[in-house]
């Protein structure tokens, strides 16, 4: 489809988070770069990426409630307006407000009719933008607040952003809707099979009607009882199964367990790591009694006034600082085997109760599942004896001597089946598009399409920052170091300044793909607190070079947020 043009001209807000009733305007396009500075909490991020994101969708950008955004002094009349230029030749504006709420929004000089309710209106609004929030973060917001670095995330944050970036999230929609859609034909299937059974043992009853009718008295309750007998012992084995299930399944909380034990580990992290901070401090005043003690027995000089002392006197200051230095390290000696002895163990303890916990929370899940499946089926097997013990053979002697409800039968049987053909094309097709929609289905293929492109970019940036390596994601996105002499390297065995260069590298080349794979492009660019963390002068203006590329082949208006004075 067609691009969708946005760029932003003007905002202006009043009673929004920190700032006040008197109106303040930003002009998106005043300069190429701006550089927005300020402590945190002063409302740079709010005056810029908040206000467009409540604008647009009526929220901000980060996970908070909408009417946090309304100044907590005054406490009524917040209002956004926002002025930007669709396709360089429509000029809108959105004008959004809270305590009162309103919603007003111009195309051109038109106004869009207000009496709409304000769902409505944001619905219009929504299909006139074409796009959704996750789109507007990954096309012109860089941010080292939004999430932890790509490298670090686990698997079920990783997935989100991928299928997100790669547009493949569509595809897990359908996906559930085609597994929705195939239980109810499944289900509908079992229906019909029930149906059919008793339409083909009723018509091979009223085909040997003469034989039935003597047979059916005689063996009739013979047949029942044998049934349900049948059906009892399945419901028996049923129960006995989901008994046994019962006695393992756990209603333990493991998700709220895990979380203690994760943070049981994080404090055994931070408490090695004060221990390891105060073993240093140790260590350097051993080395710094060990210099003045050599001083002393070299030179006989004091180390306090640099006055030449006597030999009696430098034995007593050699002796004192001797008693200083074992005592020092007698106190290292004792710390160094409580972190090893106690601390280090406990840390491993609890790092193998996670890991157990963990199985057994999978372990109970499985139960829980099979635990479903045999309560659907027991459901099945308890409906049928309930049919069985409520059949009499009074209902077999009139189907048989009734002819017209024999030709029912049979007409019901000839719908049944052909329904139950349509039916099982339509499971046949769903399993095709399932397995099309499944990970290894077109998500992999649109991965295959595009990993190459994103590939070529992060390296790309990465020679520009100037770290030369090259990287590769898999499939999977597990990181590959390509390079021979750093082969088999992990993204932790890289210092904090070349894992920021490649956490840049990644996020700038999301951003390109999320751009290419996107119908929606703009004149904006927002950097907050990108530059903030570990990476060096060089790499600060290797990644401005970046910039400057961006705004001369994208004619775009950067904004860059800092707390950095």
């Amino acid at each position: 489809g067609s691009i969708m043009n946005i760029n932003f001209d003007t905002v202006t807000i009043k009673n929004f988070f920190s700032y006040g009733a008197k109106p303040t305007t930003i002009n998106f396009k005043e300069s190429p770069i701006t550089l927005v500075l300020g402590t945190n909490g002063k409302g740079k991020s709010a005056a810029i990426v908040d206000s467009i994101f409540f604008a647009f969708f009526g929220k901000p950008s980060r996970d908070i409630k909408v009417r946090s955004v309304i100044n907590d002094i005054n406490k009524k009349n917040c209002v956004v307006d926002l002025s930007f230029t669709v396709n360089d030749k429509l000029p809108c504006r959105i004008i959004r407000g809270l305590n009162p709420d309103f919603l007003e929004f111009y195309k051109g000089a038109e106004k869009e009719d207000s009496r709409s309710s304000k769902k409505l209106m944001q619905k219009e609004l929504d299909n006139f933008l074409q796009i959704n929030s996750d789109t507007l973060k990954n096309v012109c917001i860089l941010s080292s607040n939004q999430s932890i670095p790509f490298l670090d995330m686990k698997p079920h944050e990783v997935r989100p952003i991928i299928e997100n970036i790669f547009k493949t999230y569509v595809y897990s929609q359908m996906l559930n809707e085609v597994k929705n859609h195939r239980s109810t034909v499944i289900d509908k299937m079992r229906s019909i099979e029930q149906d059919l059974n008793l339409f083909n043992g009723v018509i091979e009853d009223y085909k040997n009607s003469a034989k039935r009718m003597k047979d059916l008295k005689e063996n009739f309750e013979k047949e029942k009882t044998e049934k349900l007998l049948t059906l009892r012992e399945e419901q028996k084995q049923l129960q006995d199964k989901i008994n046994d299930i019962n006695s393992k399944l756990s209603d333990r909380d493991f998700d709220e367990e895990i979380i203690k034990l994760r943070e049981q580990v994080r404090t055994f992290e931070s408490l090695i790591s004060a221990t390891n901070s105060e073993l240093a401090v140790l260590r350097d005043n051993i080395k710094k009694l060990e210099e003045k003690r050599e001083l002393i027995k070299t030179n006989n000089i004091c180390p306090t006034c640099s006055s030449t002392i006597t030999e009696k006197h430098s034995k007593k200051e050699q002796e004192n600082i001797e008693n200083l230095i074992k005592s020092s390290t007698i106190k290292y000696d004792e710390i160094c085997k409580e972190r090893n002895d106690k601390v280090m163990v406990d840390k491993i303890r609890i790092e193998l109760e996670l890991k157990s916990l963990i199985q057994l929370g999978v372990e109970n899940i499985s139960f829980k599942d099979e635990k479903k499946d045999l309560e659907s089926e027991l459901t099945s097997i308890n409906k049928s004896i309930e049919i069985t013990e409520k059949d009499t053979i009074d209902k077999h002697f009139s189907n048989i001597i009734d002819i017209v409800k024999v030709k029912e039968y049979v007409e019901k049987k000839k719908s049944n089946e052909a329904e139950l053909i349509d039916l099982q094309k339509d499971l046949t097709y769903s399993d095709t598009i399932k397995n099309i929609l499944s990970d290894d289905g077109v998500k992999s293929a649109v991965i295959k399409r595009d990993l190459p492109f994103l590939n070529t970019k992060v390296n790309e940036y990465l020679r520009i920052l100037g770290f030369n390596i090259n990287i590769e994601f898999n499939e999977t996105f597990d990181l590959i170091v390509t390079n021979v002499r750093k082969a088999g390297y992990q993204y932790q065995s890289f210092s904090n300044g070349q894992k920021k260069r490649i956490d840049l590298a990644i996020l700038l080349s999301f951003m390109d793909l999320a751009k290419r794979k996107s119908s929606f492009s703009t004149n904006l660019l927002i950097l907050d607190e990108i530059l903030d963390t570990s990476i060096d002068s060089e790499g600060i203006d290797n990644f401005f070079q970046i910039l400057y590329n961006r705004i001369k082949s994208d004619n775009l208006n950067v904004f860059i947020i800092s707390h950095k004075k």
